[in-house]
């Protein structure tokens, strides 16, 4: 299977933990394994999939923190998190998705002030970024 460009099970009822094996993949361009019931923490392995374009991960049950692997995932177009459990700071790393246009990270556990620090000096190429519903603050209120 490594051979595997696109991956797709959305809607199923998987759940368990996402194996750390999801990193063999490296040559899958979108996986999105979206409304299931997985659980545990995203494992890092998942920034060894460099040609990714497509992440869609939203509707589960991930714990923790995002990694901040997650930025070695520089071709990533669009990538959605929204309706997880992940918890802490938002990762820096983001900064590294230099082609990233669909950014979704909205109901979760996130807290701090890194959603806005991200965008600070960033050339980022976003044109949808919703963030709602998470634990941030704005450190200038």
């Amino acid at each position: 299977m490594t051979a595997l460009i696109a991956l797709d099970i959305t809607g199923n009822n998987f759940n368990g933990s996402l194996p750390n094996l999801i990193g063999n993949l490296n040559k899958l361009g979108s996986l999105r394994i979206s409304a299931n019931h997985f659980t545990g923490n995203l494992p890092s392995s998942i920034g060894n999939l460099t040609k990714l374009n497509f992440l869609y991960i939203q509707d589960n049950v991930f714990i923790g923190s995002l990694p901040s692997s997650i930025g070695n995932l520089t071709g990533l177009y669009e990538l959605d998190i929204s309706h997880n459990e992940f918890t802490g700071s938002f990762p820096f790393s983001i900064r590294n998705l230099n082609q990233l246009h669909f950014l979704d990270i909205s109901s979760n556990e996130f807290t701090g002030t890194g959603v806005f620090k991200i965008f600070d000096n960033s050339n980022l190429p976003l044109s949808i970024f919703n963030f709602g519903n998470n634990y941030f603050y704005d450190p200038s209120h």
